[in-house]
């Protein structure tokens, strides 16, 4: 039988502009939200198929790979997140998807209507999350 995975796409949404948030950092900050709400069984479940596999600066958008029978734990987890580098925070989920493909995909129209929202160009959000892959 094949590890079938999840790949949950979120955004983060702060007052202040200069917060600077890695791949890393959010990575570190579920793991704790994971464990403060779920305890050790939580951390033991995800530990193995845990991971970010994209963060955009410009966006604030980013994807979680997920273990497929562990993702409401962790979209419950982060969604629990409310304070990164002691800035409030609010962050939601934009999709999920089966593969990492799709939800690239996903991404890549979401970052585009961001892009015409902020009147920002869009080639420019889409070279970024081309880099970043």
């Amino acid at each position: 039988m094949r590890h079938k995975n999840r790949f949950l796409h979120f955004r983060i949404e702060c007052e202040s502009s200069k917060i600077n948030v890695g791949s890393q950092l959010l990575l570190r900050k579920i793991r704790q939200s994971i464990g403060l709400n779920f305890g050790d069984f939580g951390v033991g479940c995800v530990s193995r198929s845990l991971g970010v596999k994209f963060y955009s600066e410009v966006t604030r958008s980013f994807i979680v790979k997920v273990d497929r029978a562990h993702a409401r734990m962790v979209w419950a987890a982060v969604s629990f997140i409310t304070q990164i580098r002691k800035q409030p925070v609010i962050i939601t989920q934009l999709s999920a998807s089966g593969t990492l493909q799709k939800c690239i995909v996903k991404v890549g129209k979401w970052m585009k209507a961001w892009a015409e929202h902020h009147s920002l160009d869009s080639d420019a959000v889409t070279q970024q999350q081309q880099q970043q892959q």
